[in-house]
């Protein structure tokens, strides 16, 4: 027997129930702390720690480990719609098919929610529910659970559902990584939380420096904006990166990246300092509070020998900002024009790791527990 499930916002009636589990997401006004469960990573979550993880979905393959039968909790609720969002209700009403393909669907619930690494398994499920979801356009949020469950089924069974696409998107896919692989995207490890990456812009799309990480992240494989995070991410993860894009002239552009995902309660992951609490549980901004990257950025305007401008984000820009948003998140710290444009920088990357890597060289460990967070002001 199969738990019942509804999202929010479908036209489709909500069944009754005595006992709700709400995987992923903010659970709604009709949350009884009582007598419901929450499963979810989001910020200020009532998780019980015992299932505590870094994704939703992991999080949800913790409680069916432990309670694999219906009787507790007899209706699945969440309230949008992305990969790890999908993964996480289908873990709650197919646990038996989910605990025997836990690996690729935890892995692919990173690579959406985070622009995680996964391996070729776990690639392939991220693309085909990416393409679904950009196919599925105003359908009924319930309609594209239903729809894209069967997406999941059939990639697991190795069936995939537009398999030349999927191998086309793979093998783009590849050859990004073969960018770090050769050495064409330079990578270079200033210390345990900071390391460099460095690539001519003539080797990347524009839209790798602009597009919104985590809309890219739950679109296609072959987005280049989430396959250049990704490869970062294989090695770098849980690193602060700066971002150097060089052009034909040997003139750099640069980004200062927290990690992904530091918008997410991730209690197995290295919280990076200055998050200070969030205002609402569901955005980061007006979030980062960190005295010692604010001197930094002061350092860098006055040796800056462009017209550019340091400028250090005293919030993390909201997961769905627009796509054309020139910092995307998350993007803490980056040269800008006047108008808030990328701008060319002066400065060597020698020069700009000097001055910020040693901030972070002695930071080993950080609390990654909601309530660590630093109280906004």
């Amino acid at each position: 027997m199969t738990r019942p499930f509804h999202i929010t916002g479908s036209t489709h009636a909500r069944p009754a129930s005595r006992r709700r589990l709400y995987a992923d997401g903010i659970a709604d006004e009709t949350y009884r702390p009582d007598i419901d469960i929450q499963l979810s990573h989001w910020l200020c979550n009532e998780t019980p720690a015992t299932y505590k993880a870094d994704t939703s979905t992991e999080i949800c393959l913790n409680f069916v480990k432990r309670i694999p039968s219906t009787a507790d909790g007899d209706l699945v609720i969440n309230n949008h719609t992305d990969i790890d969002g999908i993964l996480s209700v289908f873990v709650l009403i197919q646990p038996d098919l989910a605990l025997a393909h836990q690996d690729v669907l935890t892995e692919t619930a990173a690579m959406g929610d985070f622009c995680a690494w996964g391996d070729v398994k776990a690639q392939t499920l991220c693309h085909n529910l990416g393409v679904f979801l950009a196919e599925a356009g105003d359908l009924d949020p319930q309609d594209t659970y239903e729809q894209a469950f069967d997406v999941v089924r059939r990639t697991l069974a190795g069936d995939m559902p537009s398999k030349q696409n999927t191998l086309q998107a793979l093998g783009t896919f590849a050859r990004t990584m073969d960018l770090f692989d050769t050495g064409a995207i330079v990578r270079r490890l200033c210390n345990e939380r900071f390391v460099l990456y460095e690539t001519q812009l003539s080797q990347l799309d524009d839209c790798t420096r602009t597009a919104n990480l985590f809309r890219a992240a739950n679109r296609f494989l072959s987005s280049q904006a989430a396959s250049f995070a990704r490869g970062r991410n294989r090695k770098d993860f849980e690193r602060i990166q700066l971002l150097s894009y060089v052009d034909g002239n040997n003139q750099r552009y640069y980004d200062l990246w927290y990690p992904p995902y530091v918008w997410a309660d991730t209690p197995g992951l290295w919280r990076p300092p200055g998050l200070a609490a969030p205002r609402e549980c569901d955005a980061l901004r007006g979030c980062l509070t960190f005295a010692p990257l604010r001197e930094a950025t002061a350092t860098l305007n006055s040796l800056e020998r462009s017209s550019a401008t340091w400028v250090l984000l005293d919030y993390l820009p909201g997961l769905f900002g627009p796509d054309n948003d020139p910092r995307p998140f998350p993007t803490v710290l980056a040269c800008l024009n006047r108008t808030g444009a990328p701008a060319k920088s002066g400065l060597s990357s020698k020069t700009v790791c000097d001055i910020i890597a040693p901030i972070f060289d002695s930071l080993r460990t950080h609390p990654a527990q909601c309530d660590s967070f630093v109280e906004a002001s």
